[in-house]
């Protein structure tokens, strides 16, 4: 059993020889005590973060959280491990399991009275809660976040302090807050093209406001700021969203026109969301002219262009922009094709959801199985450390090739095995949700036919005032 044990940690030394990892790991198994097994850990998870390793960076900078640590030393060292750790998990979408690293990091900064860090934990976690639409939580931590700061220091970037915040109350719909927090934003940064992307936010604000001349002129100056500089994200939204404005005030000319410019600015760079939106919008333009065979070639470019976005909101829009248009020239077999796309994708949403959640419960098994191995590996070579050295190693290349490989078919089977478990549990309901979002797409195409009958009668009887649905606008960066 321990030569066997011995053989693999051989195969994991070589692996992380060729990585670059192999002397810090070895440094690491060496390592005399706890503070500095610990501090290793945290420059093994750095260099894996580097890397783009994020399992493993992750897995290093848990090591040290569950070490025994004297307590100004090792608390800062563990506050710095459960940021790293909240980052990394923000950086996946898991802003949950962000938001309790961070939650843990604030416990330790606190204990040593490291009150910049703590605000900066509650600052991530501002920024975590808004996108899990946690407006009061969002809200909070913002606050103690600028008391923390405001006790301590300020970042130097304590412009984007603001701009998050004020981009924060701009989602919660709470303009006059955002505007407030975007000028305080400004003051602290003259850059053009940040200038530019707030005045577009500010833009928008405007208009929930309808404070349309300051709208108007929010946008020009952020279209103006991103023309001198050439860059195409920042001119590309004001430019869509001063055709919103348009579509809103019911000048369709002029807003065919904004959207147009802001299709050509875009049109070739990878900027896939802002064209489609764009094309979108100026479809939905052309609808209010009841130009609908135009609107319907606008989407037919539009949506090929949304649809390998993650974000299907857009794609989402335009599909159903697409049924209702479709329904108008009567052409039946493109409105069956979209109104089929649009349910089919209810289901791979309700697909999705499921695999995101097996996904993590595979990523927490091979957690606690790693764990496990690398309390075996350490054991090992206190064993039989001494019998490890580099000559034997080297005349050993090979096999340890071959064994990592094996190794690692062995872990991709397991893998498997747990995914085939996992989703063995999800197959009948998975049926079941089928089953109920064709209902579901079926019984609102019903209600959408009935309403356009409906509203046929009444517009024989009177001349009624149309009413558009709101088209997309996108503020963000």
């Amino acid at each position: 059993m321990v030569k066997s044990v011995f053989i693999y940690v051989l195969f994991l030394l070589y692996g992380f020889s060729v990585y670059g990892q192999g002397d810090l790991y070895k440094e690491y198994l060496t390592a005399g005590n706890a503070l500095e097994k610990a501090q290793i850990s945290y420059r093994l998870a750095k260099e894996f973060y580097s890397l783009g390793n994020y399992d493993s960076s992750l897995f290093f900078f848990e090591i040290p959280l569950k070490m025994e640590l004297n307590l100004e030393e090792g608390a800062l060292l563990k506050g710095h491990c459960a940021f790293w750790r909240g980052h990394i998990f923000s950086i996946d979408g898991r802003y949950s399991n962000s938001i309790k690293c961070y939650q843990q990091a604030i416990v330790f900064y606190q204990s040593i009275s490291e009150e910049f860090h703590v605000g900066q934990c509650y600052w991530a976690n501002g920024k975590n809660n808004a996108f899990l639409a946690q407006s009061d939580e969002a809200e909070r931590c913002f606050v103690f976040a600028q008391a923390s700061f405001t006790s301590s220091q300020w970042p130097s970037n304590s412009y984007e302090f603001y701009y998050d915040w004020g981009y924060h109350k701009w989602t919660s719909e709470k303009h006059k807050e955002a505007l407030y927090f975007f000028d305080k934003a400004l003051a602290l940064n003259t850059e053009p093209l940040f200038i530019s992307r707030v005045k577009n936010l500010k833009g928008a604000s405007f208009r929930f406001t309808e404070q349309y001349d300051s709208a108007f002129q929010a946008y020009a100056e952020a279209i103006s700021l991103a023309k001198s500089h050439n860059s195409v994200p920042e001119l590309g939204w004001p430019l869509n969203n001063l055709g919103f404005l348009y579509l809103q005030l019911g000048n369709y000319d002029s807003a065919s026109y904004y959207f147009t410019k802001c299709i050509e600015v875009t049109n070739g760079f990878s900027y896939p969301l802002i064209e489609g939106t764009s094309r979108i919008n100026k479809a939905q333009t052309f609808q209010a002219l009841e130009r609908h065979q135009e609107a319907v070639e606008e989407l037919l470019i539009a949506l090929p262009i949304t649809k390998p976005l993650e974000n299907k909101a857009e794609y989402l829009r335009g599909l159903g922009l697409g049924i209702q248009l479709a329904n108008s020239l009567q052409n039946d077999s493109l409105h069956q094709v979209w109104l089929e796309e649009y349910s089919q994708h209810l289901i791979s949403r309700s697909e999705h959801e499921a695999e995101l959640m097996r996904e993590k419960e595979v990523a927490e098994l091979n957690r606690l199985l790693l764990a496990q191995e690398n309390e075996n590996l350490e054991k090992a070579l206190r064993e039989e450390g001494p019998l490890i050295n580099n000559s034997f190693i080297a005349g050993l290349t090979s096999l340890l090739a071959l064994g990592a490989f094996i190794l690692w078919d062995k872990a991709r089977k397991r893998e498997a095995l747990m995914i085939d478990l996992l989703a063995s549990t999800e197959a009948a309901k998975r049926i079941g949700r089928i089953e109920k979002h064709q209902q579901q797409a079926q019984n609102a195409f019903d209600i959408s036919v009935e309403r356009k009958r409906v509203a046929g009668i009444l517009r024989r009887r009177i001349q009624p005032n149309q009413n558009l649905d709101a088209p997309s606008e996108e503020g963000s960066a």
